[in-house]
């Protein structure tokens, strides 16, 4: 089953002239480039981690993806204070925790979310 994402790059490899498999190392190339601009994480860096977490999400443990697809794409936690380095997670717990960090912030408590989540749960 083709998603939009997969679709979106098979046509554009197609207009560059390349196959599935240089069109995903390219994006390799490009995240691996702006992940060390942005993040400080050089490729050498998110292999050693990749390796002390035996190629697990810090946070949730499930098996992070290194398909060359933006949907699996492994984030490279840091610290936006200090830019300290911290662990590689899925996608999913880095969005989590960007919001963790940003209500965090604005001094709301996280148990105001379990509640409302309380609210509605189906006994």
């Amino acid at each position: 089953m083709r998603t939009k994402e997969t679709e979106r790059e098979r046509v554009a490899a197609y207009r560059a002239g390349l196959s599935a498999e240089q069109a995903a190392a390219q994006y390799r190339k490009r995240a691996d480039y702006h992940r060390n601009r942005f993040t400080g994480w050089s490729p050498a860096d998110v292999a050693a981690a990749w390796g002390e977490q035996s190629g697990k999400c810090a946070i949730c443990t499930r098996d992070l993806l290194r398909s060359g697809r933006k949907s699996d794409s492994l984030a490279a936690d840091h610290c936006h204070e200090t830019g300290a380095k911290r662990a590689l997670l899925c996608r999913a717990c880095n969005l989590a925790l960007g919001v963790y960090e940003a209500r965090q912030r604005e001094h709301i408590e996280i148990e105001i979310y379990e509640r409302y989540m309380r609210r509605f749960r189906k006994e």
